[in-house]
């Protein structure tokens, strides 16, 4: 079944075309990957389809209804929830009063969201810092914030920008095991990363772009294979 639809999808920006034509289909429960170089429009195609930009043409069609044009909070609400791959946590605030505010958005009742809130990061594990400030946690103590947000606001499909970014070899390993359990609960998961051995080891169909454009759309290893995807981002490692 297909979950998120995006059909002809443009944005302009003044003179520059940072996305053209974009078609994809995602299937529900599915680990959908985006790679490309630097400037490709993954970020602009997932803050399209969050509603922080307007589209300049095309459509977004979520669970067969069309939400082209909807404010951020609604698409969110709606279940279609997107992290940032620079977390903004309010620092002056405790990991537990950050969660709960995202609770907020689906339960009324201040006891009941906090409640909601500590069950969401206990299950990132990250229920030792509770009562933390997010301003002391670690990069990938953030991540794990980051990842706790989006999960209270009860995602149907979520979108990751860049959740490895900035982490060493031995903080990847803990988060690409959380992000194979969120996935496992039923969560359709899109996941923008530069992590090239996460994303083989995650991703279901891998999508290339390039220049705003989908350059290669299929299973991964085909398409890590594919010389035109080698030549426009893998480099001569992958030939």
């Amino acid at each position: 079944m297909t979950v998120l639809k995006i059909e002809g999808m443009s944005k302009t920006f003044g003179g520059l075309q940072a996305l053209t034509d974009v078609n994809i289909d995602v299937q529900e429960h599915e680990f959908f990957g985006i790679i490309g170089p630097n400037g490709a429009g993954k970020t602009t195609l997932f803050s399209v389809l969050a509603g922080q930009i307007p589209p300049t043409s095309g459509r977004i069609v979520f669970n067969g209804t069309d939400i082209t044009g909807w404010p951020a909070h609604k698409i969110a609400a709606n279940g279609l929830v997107r992290t940032f791959q620079l977390m903004r946590p309010f620092e002056s605030m405790t990991v537990l009063e950050n969660v709960a505010i995202a609770s907020h958005s689906k339960i009324r009742s201040t006891s009941k969201a906090r409640q909601h809130a500590k069950e969401v990061i206990e299950r990132v594990h990250l229920d030792k810092y509770l009562t933390a400030m997010s301003g002391t946690l670690s990069t990938a103590g953030l991540k794990r914030l980051e990842l706790a947000r989006a999960l209270a606001m009860e995602p149907e499909v979520l979108l990751l920008d860049e959740v490895l970014a900035g982490l060493v070899p031995a903080e990847r390993a803990p988060i690409i095991d959380l992000l194979r359990e969120i996935h496992a609960s039923g969560i359709t998961i899109m996941f923008v990363e530069h992590i090239m051995a996460a994303v083989m080891a995650l991703s279901d169909r891998l999508l290339v772009m390039h220049e705003g454009q989908k350059l290669a759309l299929g299973e991964p290893k085909q398409v890590i294979e594919d010389p035109t995807v080698i030549e426009a981002y893998l480099g001569e490692e992958y030939a």
